[in-house]
């Protein structure tokens, strides 16, 4: 029996990065600016990825 599921997942995946590549910003920082810096020193605090010369420090400075 030929397994369909691999095709379909590729499908689906392929179908959702052509309706959010166009809404993608060109350039890294008008994308950073759409997400909260709080939630991204809590992401990074919570995953121990976080330094504390990192960007972790300079929200907490910047609070």
């Amino acid at each position: 029996m030929f397994n369909t599921f691999p095709f379909f997942l590729m499908s689906l995946l392929a179908n959702a990065l052509r309706e959010t590549l166009p809404r993608v910003p060109d350039r890294l920082e008008q994308l950073s600016a759409l997400i909260d810096r709080a939630w991204i020193a809590q992401a990074l605090g919570t995953s121990g990825k976080a330094s504390n010369t990192g960007f972790a420090r300079q929200v907490a400075l910047a609070s």
